[in-house]
Parts: structure tokens; sequence; C-alpha cells
């Protein structure tokens, strides 16, 4: 039997729909506590595309992992019978997350703004007191995110030196690493070092990491028939002789993926560095900037030299942030399009020799 909670302020509909939805997610995998979070929990730490957002509490490990449970949703309660077509799971251990809530800002978010909507009575712990996280535990994300961040770059240039080397099947794996180590830099930021999905698969991996950032969110949309074929590819890619003939790296294909690897690069480097900032001090970048200006004005007003200076370093922060962080994501087209200039096909290793461009691409002129 369910124990009562106070419900956060829903339409009549909302409110019917997530308890309809809280039976259906007890049949596919029997949890313990349910707490919803983001925009209808009326919290700050909302998902960049909106919708339910619902973590599943248990005493025993999760049988099912909230990436998996999102698509059985969509077959029994399908989307065009909701009132909120998106609903975001995700499931966790009680006890994993009491200890990963020091260094999770995912879950220190939910503890201090989350609203237990059931609750079995079956966890004797409450819910543990929502904490900050420590300057220690940012700068281990910082750590974490640079490795991973790095060595996603590394393979994007390992895949240019294989492919000016003829090798199409090193290039393709090189790619699937690099789309897979950029986004788990962008999970580790944002979900904490130790809570990983556990799958071998590129697109779930992208699906839980695009809620915190608005530029992967509108740039790179599964939707989109290109963008599943690409995330589908990648992952494929790692086993590269195993894959359909039709499927393996061409030229066209290798240049609008590095493309589109490389605009991801720039929107996980943009959402994670401006986040790791705001863990480590609490504001981020572009607020400091813009209190640093504010301060500077009441001295060219009254004259007065000893108000309003710049804070130390304040300077050098302007020069840090650019006056617009805008990603180029690429648009979607047919792998096939040939858009790009001279310039694009440099920076993807160059046009392949005419041999080997026959024999990647054949019927293409």
């Amino acid at each position: 039997m369910s124990l009562h909670y106070t419900w956060p302020p829903l339409t009549s509909i909302h409110r019917s729909e997530l308890k309809y939805l809280l039976g259906l997610l007890m049949t596919i995998m029997p949890y313990d506590r349910a707490i919803l979070y983001g925009r209808y929990a009326g919290s700050r730490m909302r998902s960049e595309i909106g919708g339910y957002e619902l973590l599943l509490v248990t005493r025993s490990m999760p049988t099912v992992e909230g990436w998996q449970i999102e698509p059985m949703l969509d077959i029994c309660f399908p989307r065009e019978i909701r009132e909120e077509s998106r609903i975001r799971i995700e499931t966790v251990q009680y006890e994993f997350m009491e200890r990963s809530c020091r260094d999770s800002w995912f879950y220190a978010g939910i503890l201090s703004e989350g609203t237990i909507l059931y609750d079995n009575g079956s966890i004797d712990n409450p819910l543990p007191a929502a904490r900050s996280l420590t300057p220690e535990a940012a700068a281990g994300l910082r750590r974490r995110y640079e490795f991973l961040y790095g060595a996603a770059g590394d393979m994007l240039r390992t895949a240019v030196r294989m492919w000016n080397k003829h090798r199409p099947e090193l290039a393709a794996v090189s790619l699937s690493h690099a789309a897979t180590l950029m986004l788990r830099a962008e999970e580790t930021v944002f979900y904490g070092a130790k809570n990983q999905i556990h799958t071998t698969q590129i697109l779930p991996l992208f699906k839980r990491v695009r809620h915190y950032s608005r530029a992967l969110a509108n740039g790179f949309r599964p939707e989109d028939e290109v963008y599943a074929e690409f995330f589908e590819n990648l992952t494929a890619y790692r086993d590269y002789e195993a894959i359909d003939p039709a499927q393996r790296l061409t030229w066209h294909k290798y240049k609008s993926y590095f493309r589109r690897l490389r605009a991801m690069q720039e929107c996980i480097k943009i959402s994670c560095q401006r986040h790791i900032h705001f863990l480590e001090y609490g504001r981020t970048l572009a607020k400091i900037v813009t209190e640093a200006a504010a301060s500077e004005r009441p001295a060219e007003q009254d004259g007065d030299e000893g108000h309003g200076r710049k804070p130390a370093g304040a300077e050098e922060l302007t020069q840090a942030v650019p006056e617009k962080q805008v990603a180029n994501v690429v648009p979607v087209g047919r792998d096939g399009d040939d858009r790009y200039s001279d310039k694009d096909k440099a920076a993807c290793g160059g046009e392949p020799a005419e041999d080997i461009k026959e024999r990647f691409d054949p019927g293409t002129e």
C-alpha cells in the first residue's frame, strides 16, 4: 500500500495520466519509490526537451534500466493517446543513490527539488538530505571529463590517419569510439562518474545526455531518418566486417559523419565546460562576467574610481567567454549529397585517391 504524499500542482489530466503511468511502470519493473522531477515537479533541473521525468528507486538492483523502459512505454502506452508525449525514466538502487549524491549533480538535484509520488514504505530510510558537490568532487569530474573528451579527439584524429592510409575499416572503428567517448564525457559531467548506463549502443547514450544540452537536443534529432541511420551505423562500425557491405564507410559517409562528430564535439565542449564551472564556483562563467560588467557601471556614473572595480581576473574572464557560443551543427542531408567545399574536404583528411574512391563508393562520380 502506498504512503500518502503531496502531489505538485498539476492539471487533473496530467495527474490522472501520471497515476496510470505509475501503475504501468510497476508491471514492467516493480519499484519501491517513484520521484517526479523536472518541469512537472516545478524544479530548475529539467530536461531541455521537456516531458515527464521520473526516477524509480528500488531496494535491490533494478532489473531494467530507464533507457530500456522508455521504448516499452511507446508500445504499451502509445504517444498518440498521451497528454504528454515525452516520458523520461531513470532507475536506481537506493543505496547507490545515497552514496552517489555526494558527487552527482543529477541525484543531488533530484533530492533537492524532486517530489515523491509513490512510496510503499519498504525502504526504511527517508530520502538522504541534498548535498552540494564538494570542490574535490567537481575537480574529479573535470579530470574525468578532460580524459574522455581528450580521448575522443584522439580517436577523431586516428580516423583521419586511417582514412588517408586507405583503411576504411579502421577509420570507421575510430569514428565509432570517438562518438562513444565524447558522449560518455557529457554523461560523466551531468550524471556523475559512477552513474553510467550499461549499453554498447550509441543511440540510447545520446538520448540520455541530450537532456542537458539544448544544442545536442536540437541539432541531432534521432527522430529524423538521417540521424537515426547515423547513430545506428556508428554502433555497427565496431564490428565492421560483419555489417552489410551497403552500410560500410564510403567517402560520402566518412566526410558527413566526421563533420557531424566535430559539431557534436563542439556542443559537448560548450555544455560540459559551462556546467563544470557552475559546479566549481556555484555560478556560470557568463554570469560572473555579467556581474563584473554590472559592478563597473556605478563608477562610470559618479566618477568615483573607488567603486565598481572589476574583480580580479574579470578582464581575463571576459576574454574567455565569446559573445555567442553557438555550435556549428551539421544540417541534415543525405549522406550522398556532395555539398562540401575543398576546405571541408581538407578538414576530413582530404579527397581519397581515385582508385580508392571507386572501390569505396562505386557508381559515384
